[in-house]
């Protein structure tokens, strides 16, 4: 991207290329075509796929920045344009990203959501992301996953929730999904991404098996006094009527929403 915005200087680059560029989740099949302010169509310079944006009515509201040596337009721009043009889940991974990274207040970061989308196809997904978007979520995946659940109509878990391990008092155990159900038991929801075995750096020196252990044992300390763990395979990200099913059956209620 560098280099092509050195050959023309005059381009902005925006959509999921300026996404990119300011670190938000991106998925990766949006990462072979770059995206640029200028008249609407695909077409090709050096060898690379170059997607040209008309710019919304209102022009560049959010003005031009240099972000990782690229001229990109502003942050909720870059972030609104992805929105638009993403199923509801990925919108939310879209969303999450920005509050988490850049610390956003999420009532004005909604609201500015709104002016940008305003008569744009995608608009009220864009908007659904926005009232949804929620900085605790730590992953792309795990916010993929809660926008299953929310477009499924399952009420929304907590996020981060902190449990007492009854073995190591003092020392938390951080859970990705949490429900309190009507009865007053608790389902903690987990994703299992694969970047915790495959991730060297995750792994902190331990063998796959040692980390497949620590799981377990992490697990059988979370059903201490009844609590229930679904586990949530990365692959179920791209099959979500798995995860509608798992949720099903361990009994997350559903709720009647208003989008």
């Amino acid at each position: 991207m560098r280099t092509l915005s050195q050959a023309d200087r005059d381009w902005v680059f925006c959509s999921f290329s300026a996404a990119a560029a300011y670190g938000l989740w991106v998925s990766y099949r949006q990462l072979g075509i770059y995206h640029v302010v200028g008249r609407n169509g695909l077409t090709y310079r050096r060898g690379a796929r170059v997607y040209q944006h008309a710019c919304p009515p209102g022009g560049l509201g959010g003005g031009r920045y240099m972000q990782r040596g690229v001229r990109v337009v502003g942050l909720v721009d870059a972030a609104v344009d992805c929105m638009l043009a993403s199923p509801f889940p990925e919108a939310l991974a879209i969303a999450d990203s920005v509050l988490r990274l850049y610390r956003l207040d999420h009532d004005e970061f909604a609201r500015q959501v709104d002016r940008l989308v305003f008569r744009r196809d995608g608009a009220p997904v864009a908007r659904l992301a926005a009232k949804y978007a929620n900085p605790l979520s730590e992953s792309g995946g795990e916010s993929i996953a809660r926008g299953i659940m929310i477009e499924a109509g399952f009420v929304e878990p907590r996020l981060q929730v902190e449990i007492e391990d009854p073995v190591m008092p003092g020392r938390p155990l951080r859970v990705d999904y949490y429900w309190e159900l009507a009865d007053g038991s608790v389902v903690i929801g987990e994703l299992d991404g694969l970047s915790k075995y495959t991730d060297e750096r995750m792994r902190g020196g331990r063998s796959i098996a040692a980390v497949a252990r620590a799981e377990r044992d992490r697990e059988s300390r979370l059903t201490v006094g009844g609590r229930s763990v679904l586990r949530i395979a990365s692959w179920m990200l791209n099959q979500p009527e798995q995860i509608i099913q798992l949720l099903d059956a361990y009994g997350v209620p559903r709720v009647n929403r208003r989008r």
